[in-house]
């Protein structure tokens, strides 16, 4: 049997370098981030004794910046995937490549992170580290004891071998580094976003901003089955800083950081086809809405193009459906409104977003008024976005 448990333990420990680095820049950041928003004294003494005596100061004159972590992404990708065809190139010779042992460690490491321990997750366990050994089969117990006791005595093939293993844990360490650099960043993004909304998102690289949807996309989909976008199609939707901005506000009622510095998505337990129709009106709405002032703004003109006409199409069929099972008069009379548009009104975009803004809120204040208990899952989760509607009311009628 190999003995791979000293093998990780020695070359994790050889190749994990730099990680506390990467703490220390996402604490710093975070840091600077309180104090430019006046937050209170006793917030920022208590992130400031994370940092060891001196870590501070050192990165205040590293210049030490948002884009700092956006470099650092860029070079470590570049390193990884070059390491990454090196590393396959030589284990070709054996018949493996690293794709199969990322997937084999992947499997792993989800086993290890469930909640709920069973009898299955035992076997599953048992086999994916089976499945390991067979991967780690080109190398002997030698092999690792001249790793592990540092042997100068080697054959050709025992260098070419060590340096393989070797290699294969400096790519780990940087696939960690990169892990790491993701993770603080887009906690520092949804940090900013539920704090102070779209204030500082500006201050984020576009590539940041855009992983960060794609990473909260993946994890409501693992949450919501079948109801949020694919993440490859959202790519290809968020194609540029305002729709990326819009994609992190609309869904701010859907994700956190918890307590323990964790990221979290909420979950919503109580009538999830109701939450999810309310949800996606007003996401639908707001992304219009987007739409329609990126338009009006270039062409002081609103005209139907195709994606706004399809946004137009899921829309309505939505408040149709609520039309027909709520049958409010309220309600119809502001789908059926007559829209008074000439050459008079100075704001077109006011009277188009006025009209759908004044539907969502009908329907919103329907539910929240006659079905939505308070304290229930659906409605903490709507009820910021409820107050945006009636907020909304009031501004857009000032504005026409």
């Amino acid at each position: 049997m190999l003995e791979l448990e000293k093998l990780y333990n020695y070359l994790e420990y050889k190749y994990n370098e730099d990680l506390d680095y990467i703490d220390d820049i996402y604490l710093y950041l975070h840091i600077n981030k309180l104090i430019s928003e006046n937050e209170s004294e006793k917030d920022i003494v208590k992130q400031m004794e994370l940092l060891d005596k001196g870590v501070y100061v050192k990165l205040k004159y590293e210049d030490i910046q948002i884009n700092t972590l956006h470099d650092m992404l860029i070079k470590l990708n570049e390193d990884k995937n070059m390491l990454e065809e090196s590393i396959n190139n030589k284990l070709d010779k054996y018949n493996k490549n690293l794709e199969d042992l990322t997937d084999i460690h992947n499997n792993i490491s989800n086993i290890n992170e469930k909640e709920a321990q069973t009898e299955n997750t035992d076997c599953s366990l048992e086999l994916f580290n089976k499945k390991l050994e067979i991967w780690w089969k080109w190398i002997s117990n030698d092999i690792i004891k001249k790793i592990v006791k540092y042997s100068n005595n080697n054959s050709k093939e025992e260098k070419y071998k060590i340096n393989i293993c070797k290699q294969i844990f400096k790519y780990f360490n940087l696939v960690n580094k990169i892990a790491n650099i993701e993770e603080y960043s887009y906690k520092l993004i949804i940090y900013d976003v539920k704090n102070y909304g779209k204030k500082n998102l500006d201050t984020y690289p576009l590539d940041l901003l855009l992983n960060c949807c794609c990473y909260i996309n993946t994890k409501l989909n693992k949450y919501y089955p079948e109801i949020f976008t694919n993440t490859e199609d959202i790519k290809s939707v968020l194609t540029d800083f305002n729709y990326v901005t819009n994609y992190l506000l609309i869904h701010e009622n859907l994700y956190d950081i918890d307590d323990e510095n964790d990221i979290i998505i909420f979950k919503v337990k109580d009538n999830i086809d109701l939450f999810n129709k309310l949800n996606s009106c007003y996401n639908i709405y707001k992304t219009i809405k987007i739409a329609l002032k990126i338009q009006f703004d270039s062409t002081q003109n609103i005209v139907l193009t195709s994606n706004l006409t399809e946004l137009f199409s899921v829309l309505y069929k939505l408040i149709h459906e609520f039309d027909k099972k709520i049958n409010d008069k309220t309600i119809r009379n502001e789908i059926y409104k007559k829209l008074n548009i000439n050459d008079s009104v100075k704001n077109k975009y006011y009277v188009y977003v006025k009209y759908l803004n004044n539907i969502i809120y009908q329907i919103f204040h329907y539910y929240f008024e006659n079905v939505l208990k308070k304290n229930t899952s659906i409605h903490k989760c709507l009820e910021k976005k409820y107050t945006y509607l009636i907020d909304n009311n009031v501004k857009y009628t000032d504005k026409i």
